[in-house]
C-alpha cells in the first residue's frame, strides 16, 4: 500500500494499541494467540500487497514496525499515567482542583465544564482500599461444597502520602488571581487528565482557569451486560472522573473571549429556535445544527435510534463538510480568490466545531476538510484513505483510548466505506455519468436531466449501502438491535438533511440580527423535521420495525470484516475486469455474482444469527430489588421479578438493554412474586415499552390492591396471557419443571394475611437438569418453615434481599444450599444484607454472592460443573 503510506502506519499504529491494551484483560493463550494472528496477518497483507518487492525493508520498519512500536509505546505511558492516580482516589472525597475551561454544556439540572490542563488536592487520599484485577470467575461442582476463586487483590498504593493542603496554601497566601501550575511529586497536588465539574448556574468563561472544592464522583462500570458502561465511555474521552457539589473558589480573569462569544452565539440561536418553532422541532434542530442535547424530545430520540438515524442528530462529517466545503465552493462561485476561499473556509469550519463541542467526528471531519481545501490550494490530488490515516494518527496521538469509543469507530468506518467499498460499487455508475456528460457537451447541449437523477440515486443507494454494510457490528454492539426499513428510511430522508441544515444555519443567523425574518427562513426546516417525524411515527409503527440481534462477540466481528475484506476485493476486482475488458465473458460474470451473492449471505448469517442460549441464570444488580433472568437448557426465556426503589426507570435503563444484548425478544413466562415497587416497577416500564411477554404468572392470592389491577390492567393492554397458580401447581417445559411451592389458598389466610404482600409471596423450585434453584420473592420469615421444599437446593436467591427476619435458619438448614445469591442496593436504607441474616446463610452456605459487591452474576453449565461470574471485579 505504498500508494497510502500514512493509512498504513495508522493500521499499524492502531494495533500496536489495540494489542498492548487488551492483551492484558485477555489472560487466555487462546485470546492473545487471536491477537498474534490479527498482527501477524495484517503485516503479511500490507507486505503482499505492494507490487514492487525490490526495497520492501524501509517500508516495513518505517510504515509497519515504527509505528506499531509506537501504538505500544503511546498507551503503555497514558495507561501509566492514569493509574498513577487513579487508585488513590474515591467516591465523596474532598478535593480541591484546579484546571482551564475547554467546554461549557448546558443541562436540564444545570451546567457541566469540561475542564483540561488539571491539578487535584485529594484531602481524602490515607482512606483504605482495596482492588482486585479482572472478571472473578469461580466454578463449582455440583453435589459438593468445594468452591474454587482466582481472585486476586492487590492492596491499593499508600506510598504517596501527599499532604492534603497544598492548593489551599496557595489559595490562602496567593495575592494574584493566576493560578500557579504544580506538578511536584513530594506535594499532594498531582495531574490528571480531564475531568466534569457541575455547577448550578454558568459563571465562569471559556479558557477561563478555575480552583474549585468539591466532592469526586467515580465514573462506573456497567454493572449489567448491556448496560451503559459510563467509565468506558468517558475513560474514552480522556475523562477520568466528575466533581459534584462544586463551588468556585478563586477563577482567572484572563479567559478566551472568541471561544465564549461561540458558546453566547450557539445559546442565542437555540433560543431563537425555540422562539420560531414548535418546543419538538425547536429542540430537534437546535441538536442537529448546534449539538445542543438537553432539550431533545426523547420520543424523537427513541424513534430516531429505532430507525437508524442516530447519526442525523449528532454533529457528524456530514454536517461539518456542509459548512466547510459547502462553503468554499460557493465562495469560490462568488469570484472570491483560492487562498482567500480557503482561508475563510478554514476559519468557519474550525469555529462552527468549537460552537458545536468539537465532537470526535467532528475533529475527523474538520481535519480531512482542511487537508482536502490545503491540496486544492497547492494543486495536488487529495487523497482520501491517506487523509483518514493522518486524522487517525492525530487524534489517536492525542488520545489511544479513542478506540474504544463507537462514535470514533463509527466515524472512521463510516468515511473509509465510502472510499473503499462505496468507490467500487458506483465505479460503473461514476463512468457512465462522466460519457452523457461529455457527450452532451460534445454535441453543445445539456445533459439528460432524467438519466443523471437515475443515476445519482443509483449512487446514493450504493453508498449508504456500503455505509450500513461497514458499521453494522458497531450499531448492533451500541443498540443490540436493527430496523429492516433503516436503509429504507435512510434513502428517503437523508437526502433533505442538507436542506434542513442550509434552513437552520441561515435562519439562526438571520435571526441574530432580525429576529422577525428568522421564521421565514427556518420554515423549510420546519416542514421537513415535522415530516420526518411523521415518517418515523409511521415505520415505528409498522410490524417487526425493530429486530432485536443481540451484541456481536469479538470472534463474530473479526469473521465478519475478514468476510467483508473478501467481498470487497471480490468486488473490486470485478470492477477492473469491467473497465479493462469491453464485453465480459456471462460465465465469469455469473461466477463473480454468485460469490458476491453467497459471501453476503455468510456475512449477515455473521451479523444478525444468534445460537440458542441454552442454560444460564442471571441475577441482575437492579439497585434494592430484584431481577433474574434464566434461559432454561430447552431454551424457554423466564423473568422472576423485576424492580428497583433506588434506580430510576430501572426497567428501561438495566433491565431492557440486558436482555437486549443477550438477544432476547420475548419473556415466554415472567414471574412476579408480589406487588412492591422493588418488584415490579421495570417489569411495567417494559410492558409499557412494547417488549414482548407472552404469559405473565402471577399468585391466585396476590392482593388485590392498586399495584395488582395496574399489573392486570397494563398486561390485557399489552395482550399478556395472565397465569394464576398456587401451592402444589406445577408448570411443565420440554426439559425444565417449575413446582409451586407457596402460597396456599386464599380461604387458609386470615383478612389481615390477605392484604400483606410479603407474607403471599410466590414461591417456586425450578428444576432445569442438575439445576435446581428456590426463588422466594421476600416472604416472611414464619412462613418460610411451611415451604415443601426439596433438600439438594444449588440455587438460593436470599429471601427479603437478606432481610434479618428472613433466611431462618429453619429454612437454611433444609436446603443446604450451594449458592446463594444477594440482590440488593448499595449503602441501602433498609440495611440490607443483614449480619445476622448472613451469618445464618454462612453457617450453611459458605458460597454467597452480592449484587452490590459483583454486580450482575451469572451461572452457566459446563460439562460436570456450573460456572458463576461476577460483572464487576472491584469487590468493597
Amino acid at each position: 500500500m505504498k500508494k497510502h503510506p500514512f493509512f498504513s502506519m495508522a493500521i499499524m499504529f492502531l494495533i500496536g494499541i489495540v494489542l498492548y491494551d487488551n492483551i492484558a484483560l485477555f489472560l487466555g493463550t487462546i485470546q492473545i494467540l487471536i491477537f498474534s494472528i490479527v498482527f501477524i496477518v495484517a503485516v503479511l497483507f500490507l507486505i503482499i500487497s505492494h507490487k514492487r518487492r525490490g526495497n520492501i525493508l524501509p517500508f516495513v520498519v518505517i510504515v509497519l514496525f515504527i509505528p506499531f512500536i509506537l501504538g505500544m509505546f503511546k498507551i503503555h505511558v497514558d495507561t501509566g499515567f492514569r493509574n498513577s492516580y487513579i487508585n488513590k482516589i474515591n467516591n465523596e472525597d474532598d478535593v480541591l482542583l484546579q484546571g482551564k475551561i475547554y467546554k461549557k454544556e448546558k443541562k436540564n439540572m444545570g451546567y457541566c465544564y469540561y475542564l483540561k490542563d488539571v491539578y487535584l488536592n485529594n484531602v481524602n487520599l490515607n482512606n483504605a482500599n482495596l482492588k482486585n484485577d479482572n472478571n472473578s470467575n469461580s466454578t463449582v461442582k455440583r453435589g459438593s461444597n468445594n468452591w474454587h476463586s482466582n481472585n486476586r487483590f492487590t492492596p491499593k498504593d499508600s506510598s504517596d502520602n501527599l499532604k492534603h493542603n497544598c492548593l489551599q496554601k496557595h489559595v490562602n497566601n496567593s495575592n494574584d488571581t493566576n493560578i500557579t501550575k504544580t506538578n511536584n511529586i513530594d506535594t499532594n497536588v498531582i495531574k490528571t487528565n480531564n475531568v466534569i465539574a457541575y455547577f448550578q448556574t454558568d459563571e465562569c468563561f471559556m479558557g477561563e482557569k478555575i480552583l474549585i472544592s468539591g466532592k469526586i464522583k467515580l465514573f462506573e462500570d456497567a454493572r449489567n451486560e448491556g448496560n451503559f458502561d459510563s467509565k468506558q465511555f468517558y475513560f474514552s474521552q480522556k475523562i477520568d472522573y466528575s466533581i459534584i457539589n462544586s463551588f468556585i473558589q478563586k477563577r482567572t480573569i484572563k479567559s478566551n473571549q472568541y471561544l465564549e462569544k461561540l458558546y453566547n452565539t450557539k445559546n442565542k440561536i437555540s433560543n431563537i429556535y425555540f422562539l420560531k418553532l414548535d418546543e419538538i422541532n425547536a429542540g430537534t434542530l437546535s441538536n442537529m445544527i448546534l449539538g445542543e442535547k438537553s432539550n431533545l424530545d426523547k420520543g424523537i430520540k427513541e424513534n430516531y435510534k429505532k430507525l437508524g438515524l442516530s447519526h442525523i442528530l449528532s454533529i457528524s462529517g456530514m454536517h461539518v463538510s456542509f459548512f466547510g466545503l459547502g462553503l468554499y465552493y460557493w465562495l469560490r462561485k462568488l469570484g472570491i480568490t483560492n487562498k482567500s476561499s480557503a482561508c475563510l473556509s478554514i476559519f468557519s469550519v474550525i469555529s462552527y466545531g468549537y460552537l458545536t463541542g468539537m465532537s470526535i467526528s467532528s475533529i475527523r471531519a474538520i481535519g480531512m476538510i482542511i487537508l482536502m481545501i490545503i491540496a486544492n490550494l497547492i494543486g495536488r490530488t487529495y487523497d482520501t484513505i491517506n487523509s483518514i490515516g493522518i486524522m487517525l494518527i492525530f487524534l489517536m496521538w492525542n488520545n489511544p483510548f479513542l478506540y474504544a469509543n463507537s462514535g470514533f469507530q463509527m466515524s472512521f468506518m463510516a468515511v473509509f466505506s465510502i472510499a473503499t467499498l462505496g468507490k467500487s460499487l458506483t465505479y460503473k455508475l461514476d463512468k457512465n455519468k462522466s460519457k452523457i456528460i461529455e457527450k452532451a457537451h460534445s454535441n453543445s447541449q445539456k445533459p439528460n436531466a432524467k438519466k443523471i437523477f437515475i443515476i445519482n440515486l443509483k449512487k446514493k443507494i450504493l453508498v449508504s449501502f456500503s455505509i450500513q454494510i461497514m458499521i453494522l457490528p458497531i450499531m448492533l454492539n451500541s443498540y443490540f438491535e436493527i430496523s429492516p426499513y433503516s436503509f429504507l428510511v435512510n434513502l428517503i430522508l437523508l437526502p433533505l438533511v442538507e436542506y434542513i441544515f442550509v434552513s437552520g444555519v441561515a435562519g439562526g443567523i438571520i435571526g441574530l440580527v432580525l429576529l422577525s425574518f428568522s421564521k421565514a427562513f427556518l420554515m423549510p426546516a420546519d416542514i421537513i423535521l415535522s415530516l420526518y417525524t411523521l415518517v418515523c411515527n409511521c415505520f415505528v409503527a409498522f410490524p417487526y420495525s425493530t429486530i432485536i440481534t443481540g451484541e456481536m462477540s469479538k470472534m463474530k466481528i473479526i469473521v465478519y470484516y475478514v468476510v467483508l475484506l473478501i467481498l470487497y476485493i471480490i468486488i473490486k476486482n470485478y470492477s477492473k475486469i469491467e473497465e479493462d475488458v469491453e464485453f465480459i465473458n456471462p460465465k465469469i460474470k455469473r461466477l463473480y455474482l454468485r460469490k458476491i451473492v453467497i459471501l453476503s449471505i455468510i456475512l449477515f448469517s455473521v451479523a444478525l444469527i444468534r445460537l440458542p442460549l441454552g442454560f444460564e441464570v442471571d441475577v441482575l444488580d437492579v439497585g434494592q430489588g430484584d431481577g433474574i433472568f434464566i434461559s432454561t437448557s430447552d431454551n424457554y426465556k423466564i423473568f422472576v421479578d423485576g424492580g428497583s426503589t433506588d434506580e430510576k426507570e430501572v426497567g428501561n435503563y438495566k433491565m431492557l438493554p440486558f436482555l437486549k444484548s443477550k438477544g432476547i425478544n420475548k419473556i415466554d413466562y415472567w414471574f412476579i412474586s408480589h406487588g412492591d415497587a422493588d418488584h415490579i416497577s421495570g417489569f411495567l416500564e417494559i410492558l409499557e415499552e412494547g417488549y414482548r411477554v407472552k404469559n405473565l404468572i402471577l399468585s391466585k392470592t396476590m392482593p388485590k390492591d392498586e399495584a395488582y389491577k395496574k399489573i392486570i390492567k397494563l398486561a390485557k393492554e399489552k395482550n399478556v396471557n395472565i397465569i394464576y397458580v398456587e401451592a402444589k401447581d406445577e408448570l411443565r417445559l420440554k426439559e425444565a419443571k417449575i413446582k409451586f411451592l407457596y402460597p396456599y389458598s386464599k380461604n387458609e389466610y386470615s383478612k389481615e394475611e390477605q392484604e400483606d404482600r410479603n407474607l403471599l409471596s410466590l414461591c417456586f423450585v425450578l428444576k432445569d437438569k442438575e439445576f435446581i434453584g428456590l426463588f422466594a420473592g421476600d416472604l416472611n420469615g414464619e412462613k418460610e418453615g411451611d415451604l415443601d421444599v426439596p433438600n439438594d437446593i444449588f440455587f438460593y436467591k436470599a429471601i427479603h434481599h437478606g432481610s434479618k427476619f428472613s433466611n431462618t435458619s429453619e429454612l437454611l438448614k433444609k436446603i443446604k444450599p450451594s449458592i446463594t445469591c444477594v440482590s440488593c442496593g448499595r449503602n441501602n436504607r433498609y440495611g440490607h444484607p443483614n449480619k445476622e441474616a448472613i451469618s445464618r446463610i454462612k453457617e450453611e452456605c459458605s458460597n454467597i454472592f452480592y449484587t452490590t459487591k459483583g454486580g450482575q452474576i451469572k451461572i452457566k453449565k459446563n460439562k460436570s460443573s456450573f460456572v458463576v461470574k461476577r460483572k464487576l471485579s472491584v469487590i468493597k
